[in-house]
C-alpha cells in the first residue's frame, strides 16, 4: 500500500437515517504490524478542520479526532470502552460497545468495518456502523482523450 491514499468513510445509524459518506485524501503507513491512517475532515462552513488519526490491527481500532470536537474512541470486539467527547459546549461521557470488528487487507485496499452500540451521557443512543476503505490515491498523468 502506498503512503498517499484515498480514504472513504461511510457511517450509518439504526434510526433509519441515510448513510453518510466522506471521501478525502489521507496518509497511511504500517509499523510493527500496526496500521496508521491520518486524514482531515471539514466540520462546517467556518473552515474548522478535524484531524483524524486511526490506529488499527486485527484486534482493535483506535480513533482519535482533534478539532472543534475531540474524542478518542477505542473499538475492541465484545468490549465496552468509555471516553470523553469534547465539544465547544462542554464534555460528554461516551461509551461504545463493539459488536463486530473486521479487517480485510489486499495489496491494493484495506477495509475496516465496525458495528457498535453508542451510549452518550449514560443514555443508550443507537446502534451504529462505520466502514473505512483505504486505497492508493492514483494520480492521473494521462491526458484525456477528446
Amino acid at each position: 500500500m502506498t503512503k498517499d491514499v484515498l480514504v472513504t468513510v461511510t457511517g450509518a445509524q439504526s434510526a433509519g437515517e441515510a448513510p453518510v459518506e466522506l471521501v478525502t485524501p489521507g496518509v497511511y503507513y504500517q509499523k510493527d504490524g500496526t496500521h496508521y491512517l491520518f486524514y482531515n475532515e471539514g466540520t462546517d462552513d467556518s473552515g474548522n478542520v478535524t484531524r483524524n488519526r486511526i490506529r488499527f490491527d486485527a484486534g482493535q481500532i483506535d480513533v482519535r479526532k482533534e478539532g472543534a470536537v475531540s474524542v478518542n474512541l477505542l473499538f475492541v470486539k465484545g468490549k465496552r470502552t468509555v471516553s470523553s467527547y469534547s465539544t465547544p459546549f462542554g464534555a460528554l461521557s461516551t461509551a461504545v460497545t463493539t459488536t463486530h470488528l473486521a479487517l480485510s487487507e489486499t495489496e491494493k485496499e484495506i477495509s475496516l468495518l465496525v458495528r457498535y452500540a453508542l451510549t452518550i451521557g449514560g443514555n443508550d443512543m443507537e446502534d451504529c456502523e462505520v466502514g473505512i476503505r483505504i486505497s492508493p490515491r492514483e494520480i492521473q498523468t494521462k491526458e484525456p482523450d477528446f
